[in-house]
């Protein structure tokens, strides 16, 4: 009987203790997602939607290129307009994005 409960402190002290402490958890999670912040999130494509008739009829549609040297800035954006009829895409606009040195 004292060996399990000498085991079990000995598992549970630790466990509590750490519990207790927020800022050392913190600064292993902080520590560990540091190589993912390099990676960035980039949006691929948009789409936008009316509601008509008690129904979602898809409206417009923005795809994203991004910059070959630096994958975090937006290169140009290409807008597409939805055709009911033919139920496609047609391309009307493509606007390109320019940095100025201090980006």
């Amino acid at each position: 009987m004292k060996k399990a409960l000498l085991i079990s402190v000995i598992f549970l002290l630790p466990l509590l203790a750490f519990a207790g402490n927020t800022g050392f958890l913190a600064k292993l999670s902080k520590n560990s997602l540091q190589t993912a912040q390099n990676r960035s999130f980039r949006l691929s494509e948009a789409v936008h939607y009316d509601f008509e008739a008690d129904q979602w009829l898809q409206n417009e549609k923005e795809v994203y290129y991004y910059n070959s040297n630096n994958s975090t800035q937006i290169d140009s954006i290409l807008y597409l307009a939805y055709d009911n009829n033919e139920r496609n895409w047609t391309p009307y606009m493509v606007k390109h994005v320019q940095y100025n040195p201090a980006g």
